[in-house]
């Protein structure tokens, strides 16, 4: 076991690596934080989801209905 140990704290170091440099950087962070506060940013309209098979449907009753 004390030989397997450092290979699992050098897997995790590994893969705690590879994820650093994902997401947005601190200035896209800022960039996006403004736009918001200002009102420039857009609002979307909802997507209509009612025939993708990959949404379950919530329990209870059906709204409208």
């Amino acid at each position: 076991m004390r030989a397997i140990f450092p290979l699992f704290v050098a897997a995790g170091a590994f893969c705690i690596a590879a994820c650093a440099n994902d997401g947005p950087t601190g200035e896209e962070v800022q960039q996006q934080l403004q736009r918001g506060m200002t009102g420039q940013g857009q609002l979307t309209p909802d997507i209509d989801r009612t025939g993708d098979p990959y949404v379950k449907p919530r329990g209870g009753r059906p709204a409208g209905g």
